[in-house]
């Protein structure tokens, strides 16, 4: 796993390890990791399996196995913590991103002072049904690329330029999700939902209310499981950190994200 290494040019508070999403890559990013630069927090990111610089073209693109992935996130973890040069580890994840990060923090919560999650795709849209998931798990594992559905790139902001960006970067994937994706993901968000949130870590989730590829449900689900607030952005599609409120959201986020680094200190 090749990991990115970006330092605060001010004396580092913490280091923040950054997962992204489904179908794009690490890079689409770099606004909210300068974010973390500017407020002294160091960033350790990297494109997951089969996704941007990380895809194997003998391999299907984007069609992965999220609880691999969550295994893999644990090892990135463990990568980080002995290379990083702060103290203190916090995790951001978005979307899938979200899921993989919520899933390794309840395998393994320590080491960890905060977790971030940015419209975690807990469940999903479309959805598929637990009892469906879970039936086609060995149709999913028999023909992993089988195509499901083509997410449309409109859903994902309301700046068009956003869409332009994302529809031809040539490091997204454009085609229909792939059956292993959509079931591992289904089942992965359902085992996050099912399991304790640990009490010590805390929580920072922020969803938009008008997001139409992860069902908000799933992030006021984690949030009463994690006893936490969930932070509601009104009328924002998927990509909050692409919408106009992607300013004062950052500053929110990094404000809590502060308080917590005065607690872990």
């Amino acid at each position: 796993m090749n990991i990115h290494y970006q330092h605060t040019p001010l004396p580092p508070r913490m280091t923040v390890l950054l997962t992204h999403g489904y179908a794009e890559h690490s890079g689409r990013y770099q606004p909210l990791i300068q974010a973390f630069l500017d407020a002294g927090y160091d960033v350790a990111s990297y494109d997951l399996p089969q996704h941007g610089t990380a895809y194997d073209p003998t391999h299907p693109q984007a069609c992965v196995d999220v609880a691999q992935l969550i295994d893999d996130h644990l090892t990135v973890r463990t990568t980080v913590t002995q290379n990083m040069r702060t103290r203190s580890l916090a995790l951001f994840g978005h979307s899938m991103g979200g899921v993989i990060t919520a899933g390794s923090l309840q395998k393994n919560p320590s080491e960890v002072s905060a977790v971030m999650l940015s419209a975690p795709a807990l469940r999903q849209f479309p959805a598929i049904p637990l009892p469906l998931a879970k039936a086609l798990r060995v149709l999913a594992t028999a023909i992993p690329n089988l195509p499901t559905v083509k997410l449309s790139s409109e859903d994902i902001s309301h700046d068009p330029a956003v869409i332009s960006d994302y529809d031809s970067d040539p490091l997204n994937y454009r085609g229909a999700v792939p059956l292993l994706t959509a079931v591992s993901m289904t089942l992965a968000g359902a085992h996050v939902l099912h399991s304790p949130w640990p009490a010590h870590v805390p929580l920072f989730i922020a969803h938009g209310t008008a997001d139409k590829l992860a069902d908000i449900r799933g992030s006021e689900a984690l949030a009463a499981l994690a006893r936490t607030r969930l932070i509601t952005v009104d009328g924002a599609f998927h990509e909050i950190f692409n919408e106009p409120e992607a300013p004062e959201l950052r500053t929110t986020m990094i404000n809590w994200l502060d308080q917590q680094e005065t607690k872990a200190a």
